[in-house]
């Protein structure tokens, strides 16, 4: 804090801005959120030869990289509270212009900025997106921790749009939990949240909620409710009338026949699914049916 404060007033800003970035960053987006005025290059070279900052060679372009993490997070705490908010919130929007294109690649750092700032909407969208990314790759336990950190930016939100988005963030994280093996903590997540899904009155959300509560204790032995729930996801389903959402209730009831050795009957309720899954573009859940059917008429 001593070696910062000693700085001249615009190397000080420049290093106190480019720590919202992170401990590495480009010139590009330091210089879409810098307010100061002159030239930055001089800046740079008077940082880099104090030792604060390194310049790495990049694919696109060099950056720039704090020498030592500490010396980030002092400057990062120096700013006022409000000033951090304000550039991250610049830093997100900078982020947003320059991959309009291929935002995908963004998604992470767009998090990272937009959840520090007074934006709840922009925070969980982002949030939401890493976490979904997360999951294609099988990373649940970083999917998890991102959509906790989702759901306390949710709580936020207008109430038009709150308790469904939680709702949705809760049924996302138990979903991972159950992937992750842990399924009594999915199922005891999932319970807290019971009568905010039937308020809510959502059918596709609820048959998902439904769903994983099944797919949960039939992993935990227990097969009255694994069935119970089934068939509550199957009756919301319908009731929604959203063919993939009632395909895949149907594979979670075809799971619990094949369980409890209703064969016949998995097979009758496979042969719905697929008629409603041949429909759809999810070409996964169909593939799964499928297996179930074939192997339950052989």
């Amino acid at each position: 804090m001593a070696r910062i404060d000693r700085l001249p007033e615009e190397p000080k800003r420049l290093l106190q801005t480019a720590a919202v970035l992170g401990r590495e960053f480009s010139p590009r987006l330091l210089q879409a959120i810098w307010e100061g005025t002159g030239l930055l290059e001089p800046v740079f070279l008077e940082l880099q030869r104090l030792e604060f900052l390194f310049e790495r060679a990049g694919v696109e372009e060099p950056t720039y990289v704090f020498k030592h993490a500490l010396t980030q997070d002092v400057a990062y705490e120096s700013l006022l509270t409000t000033r951090r908010q304000r550039l991250h919130t610049i830093a997100g929007q900078a982020l947003e212009h320059l991959y309009a294109d291929r935002l995908e690649e963004a998604y992470d750092r767009l998090a990272y900025h937009y959840a520090r700032t007074d934006q709840a909407a922009k925070a969980v969208t982002y949030l939401t997106l890493v976490a979904a990314k997360a999951t294609q790759g099988y990373a649940h336990a970083e999917a998890v921790v991102t959509l906790q950190e989702a759901r306390r930016h949710a709580v936020r939100l207008s109430a038009e749009t709150r308790d469904r988005c939680v709702l949705d963030l809760v049924v996302h994280q138990a979903e991972c939990l159950f992937y992750l093996g842990r399924r009594q903590e999915s199922v005891t997540l999932l319970l807290d949240y019971h009568e905010p899904v039937q308020q809510l009155q959502d059918a596709v959300l609820a048959s998902a909620y439904y769903r994983c509560l099944a797919q949960n204790y039939s992993f935990l032995g227990q097969r009255e409710q694994a069935a119970h729930n089934a068939q509550r996801a199957l009756e919301e389903a319908q009731r929604g009338q959203d063919a993939l959402t009632t395909g895949r209730a149907y594979e979670t009831l075809i799971v619990e026949d094949f369980f409890a050795g209703h064969l016949l009957q998995a097979v009758e309720h496979g042969e719905r699914a697929v008629a409603l899954l041949e429909h759809t573009t999810n070409r996964i859940v169909l593939g799964r049916v499928l297996n179930f059917t074939f192997k339950d008429s052989d």
